[in-house]
């Protein structure tokens, strides 16, 4: 890149040290400082209108190559400059007017005996406040040391921030001092002297602290109040070892709270620089070195980098690179510059200095916010060309090299104006690369805003504050459950009472015919039997199981019949929470998750007296049969999968392991394995039962409901878990009483006519759906055909995808899914990528179009009691599940040896209704006493 000589007599340090801002623009004018013929401090000045430098101008003599200057200006454009040597009190000068270097005013000395390496701001009040090496008097080791003043006033007295509290040796302790708003950030490294060899003094920790009393305490980014001065053992530090070798950089703030510095440090063989960015409450770091291979070549970063936010929040970087095996002031030493629009995440890496190895180019320092006042456009850089030279004072003279950066910044714009075009287009925006061009800035902000939200942790059990109302809940008053009239005597074999209903296991336990503990042993037992075959057990919960089975016992013996669920053994799909236990959502990144709360649906059915028995493998995540486990097995077919997400829900409840389970359905969950393994499913209408405890999938369509070996049962067990729990603000207060009779003549019902013709046309040869109509038509209904609007319900689907990347975004950046895609088979690693690509108005313009189609499935709906489906639904799936409504789903025949189902749709809020059609049908047929042969 172009750049300036302001100087061919620099010193060999003239452009040193990173921790001292050297140059500041301010309307229209760009001043810079540096050292010159060993130890002068000189200035220039660029005029912008006139694209002219000054002549350089003497400020004052430094005493040696160490007295690198550093530079702010208060609010009325005076220029301040503190400057010293290593043995000498600080000197320090104010410029004679503003915004003007051509002369200048010495003020008092400050900073004791042995002052040097400063940084300097000025805040909005006009006070400076300074930061450097030194001591007291001229004790060792040196410490950091902390001074402010107002423009007119005498600076405090010094407050010793940082001991390193070595041997009584000379140490380097770097420091610099950041303004960000009303808070200073300080980066420091500790320098000490190893005890066998006093001569040996590195960097041996480093840390970061704040003060947001101007000075008065200090304390971690994280708030902890520190003790003063810091020690190696003071929780700012980061890191301390005896054996490191490290360089800090300057400390910035992005994106609000974001605070970012630099470290180069030896790690293996030779030095790299890294990144450190506080994030979440801990610190994150990245190697720049990969980036500066890609455009060096293989190589080393030789020295400290250095940081810069301009005003629109981009971060820039400067650094030094080497050949591998250089070191500080090598002469292969290059000038390497790191870009970042979006707070750090990604960096592009350009080289900066020309192509020459036999001079180095190092001690880089870019243009930065010295003051609260003055915010930088594209910040400049200043760097040294030539050799270091031995000693404090060596008679060499080198280059003093200024770059405007404005070439990077065009590049850098002209890549986001093409990516931001391209995203245009991928979204079929009908606007020009001119327009997308002008609200670049403001798509920039809105990126660092994204950052700034990441930054905040977010827990699962946080859902947006805003509740979806599928419709107008009922009124009126939810009476007790109570069975339907049956006679049921215990069956002599155990696997047949295994297979009973739910409902049929009550009536044995009131009648006494059989105990909880009894049946809760028969399917702890079947669980271990048939558990590893069918892969669907994750976690068997027998101790828990067997203590609340002596506990409804002893309350049965007593009278204390709670009603029907009072004794049976149950299964938890694995996403519903429960203390003590895991669990496990399915997926490898949670497999050792253990709540310290039940959800709200284990509360109630512990209320009710049912018995957990098992935790029931579901999809990684809740997609599909498969979990980290394996695939969840047909009881019908094991070389098949049993569908999923309630994978386990349903292959469990099928093979007679559990009395009943409980599933959760976003979009097919409870219906499809329902279908798949030949049980009764119900899906209630959204915000029926609490998803307090349970996994989120998708805030806007999760549901949670019974999957059963009869309708009834299905009945009694919604009847336990729905209604509100103060917990989950979606559920509303609507009655469901249960009246399992039903005359089917005098109810609306319908099918959906052209999912049944689809099923005709070829996917239902043995006419399975076609004789379950005939036998509702047996029964006294009469079926009228019946159609659902028309709408683009995949992508009205997004919303699912949205939200579950929502959900799961924090794993998602940190890329702790990503292991899913392999041990689970799952796409959902790549499926919450993608969906980041969605934009918030098109995910907000789909469920605008979700309220279309609620408006008109409800138009739909009121002319109807009940629609009939085949299967779980094709599109009627995807159009129920957005709009809320319940189904129930049935057995309803055989194909190719496995289960068929029958779906019934329903209103709102009305599952009294398609439940009791429901059980018409189930009593007319015997396909749900069918059980497979495990």
């Amino acid at each position: 890149m172009e750049y300036t000589v302001l100087s061919k007599t620099g010193s060999t340090r003239g452009t040193a040290y990173g921790m001292s801002n050297k140059i500041i623009t301010h309307d229209g004018k760009t001043h810079v400082v540096w050292l010159d013929q060993i130890h002068k401090t000189y200035v220039a000045t660029y005029c912008h209108e006139a694209k002219a430098w000054s002549e350089p101008v003497f400020v004052a003599d430094g005493v040696d190559n160490h007295a690198g200057a550093a530079m702010t200006m208060d609010s009325k454009g005076f220029l301040y400059l503190a400057f010293g040597p290593h043995h000498n009190p600080m000197q320090h000068a104010v410029s004679v007017r503003p915004n003007d270097a051509s002369s200048w005013r010495m003020l008092p000395p400050f900073g004791g005996a042995n002052a040097t390496y400063p940084s300097l701001v000025c805040d909005a009040r006009d006070v400076l406040h300074a930061c450097y090496r030194g001591a007291y008097e001229r004790e060792r080791p040196w410490g950091l040391f902390y001074q402010q003043r107002s423009v007119n006033g005498d600076w405090t007295v010094p407050v010793k921030l940082v001991d390193p509290q070595g041997p009584p040796a000379y140490v380097h302790l770097e420091n610099c001092i950041h303004i960000e708003g009303d808070v200073l950030y300080l980066s420091f490294h500790l320098a000490r002297s190893n005890e066998d060899n006093p001569g040996d003094t590195k960097g041996r920790g480093f840390g970061i602290m704040r003060s947001r009393d101007w000075g008065e305490t200090w304390e971690t980014v994280a708030g902890e109040r520190l003790d003063l001065p810091v020690t190696p053992d003071s929780p700012c530090v980061i890191e301390y070892s005896d054996g490191f070798d490290i360089r800090i950089g300057n400390v910035v703030t992005c994106a609000g709270d974001v605070v970012l510095f630099t470290l180069n440090r030896r790690e293996g063989e030779f030095d790299e620089t890294f990144l450190y960015r506080w994030q979440r409450g801990k610190w994150e770091r990245k190697s720049f070195l990969p980036l500066a291979e890609k455009v060096f070549g293989r190589c080393a970063m030789s020295d400290r980098c250095v940081l810069s936010v301009s005003k629109d929040g981009v971060l820039y970087a400067a650094g030094v690179v080497c050949k591998r095996g250089g070191h500080w002031a090598d002469p292969t030493n290059a000038i390497v510059l790191f870009v970042s629009r979006d707070v750090g995440e990604t960096w592009r890496a350009y080289r900066v200095s020309p192509e020459d190895e036999t001079v180095s180019d190092w001690l880089p320092s870019l243009e930065r916010c010295a003051t609260s006042e003055n915010k930088i456009g594209v910040p400049q850089l200043l760097y040294t060309h030539g050799e270091k030279g031995e000693g404090c004072s060596p008679d060499i003279d080198t280059e003093i090299r200024h770059v405007f950066l404005d070439e990077v910044a065009e590049r850098e714009n002209a890549l986001v104006d093409r990516a931001v075009s391209g995203l245009g287009n991928i979204a079929g925006l009908p606007f020009s690369r001119a327009q997308w061009k002008m609200v670049r800035g403001q798509i920039e902000r809105q990126g660092r805003q994204y950052v700034a939200l990441r930054n905040v942790s977010v827990g699962y059990d946080v859902e947006p504050p805003l509740v979806f109302a599928p419709g107008d809940v009922p009124e009126g008053e939810q009476q007790p459950f109570v069975l339907s009239d049956a006679n049921i005597a215990r069956p002599q074999d155990d696997d047949e009472i295994a297979f009973l209903p739910a409902s049929s296991l009550a009536r044995l336990i009131a009648q006494r015919e059989i105990s909880p503990v009894e049946l809760t042993r028969l399917y702890l037992d079947r669980l271990a039997r048939y558990g590893e075959k069918l892969k669907c057990v994750v976690t068997l919960t027998e101790d828990l199981a067997m203590e609340q089975a002596k506990a409804a016992e002893a309350e049965i013996a007593r009278g204390d019949y709670r009603g029907p669920l009072h004794g049976i053994p149950w299964g938890a799909k694995d996403l519903l929470s429960t203390k003590g236990i895991r669990t496990t959502w399915g997926a490898t990144p949670f497999k050792d998750q253990v709540p310290d709360e039940d959800a709200s649906v284990v509360k109630k059915l512990r209320q009710a007296g049912a018995v957990l028995v098992a935790k029931l493998s579901l999809g990684a995540l809740a997609s599909g049969p498969t979990w980290f486990e394996g695939m969840t097995r047909n009881p019908w077919d094991t070389d098949v999968g049993s569908s999923g997400s309630s994978a386990g829900s349903g292959a469990a409840t099928a093979a007679g392991l559990v009395g009943f389970s409980i599933g959760s359905e976003t979009q097919g969950s409870i219906v499809s394995p329902s279908h798949t393994c030949g049980v009764v499913g119900l899906r209630p209408t959204y915000g029926r039962v609490s998803r307090y405890g349970a996994m989120a999938l998708s805030w806007t369509m999760d549901k949670l409901g019974p999957m059963c070996r009869s309708v009834e049962d299905c009945a009694a067990v919604f009847h336990a878990i729905c209604g509100p729990d103060g917990k989950d603000r979606s559920v509303v207060d609507a009655p469901f009483n249960w009246c399992p009779d039903v005359d089917l003549s005098g109810l609306r019902i319908g099918y959906l006519a052209s999912e049944f013709q689809k099923e005709a046309d070829g996917e239902d040869p043995t006419g399975v759906y076609a004789a379950a109509l005939d036998v509702m038509r047996g029964l006294g209904a009469d079926l009228q055909p019946v159609s659902l609007p028309d709408y683009p319900t995949d992508a009205i689907a997004m919303v699912l995808r949205v939200e579950a990347s929502a959900m799961f975004d924090d794993a998602t950046l940190r890329g702790e899914l990503d292991v899913m895609t392999e041990a689970d088979k799952s796409s959902w690693p790549n499926t919450f990528q993608a969906a980041r690509a969605v934009t918030a108005v098109e995910y907000l313009r789909a469920q605008r179009l979700r309220a279309l189609l609620m408006r008109d499935v409800a138009q739909v709906m009121q002319d109807w009691d009940v629609v009939l489906v085949p299967r779980g639904g094709r599109t009627s799936l995807a159009v129920t599940n957005l709009t809320g409504h319940p189904a129930v789903i049935l057995p309803c025949g055989f194909a190719e040896g496995t289960p068929r189902g029958l779906t019934f749709l329903g209103n709102l809020y009305d599952e009294a209704t398609i439940l009791a059609v429901a059980r018409a049908y189930e009593q007319a047929t015997d396909w749900h006493a069918m059980h497979p042969i495990v």
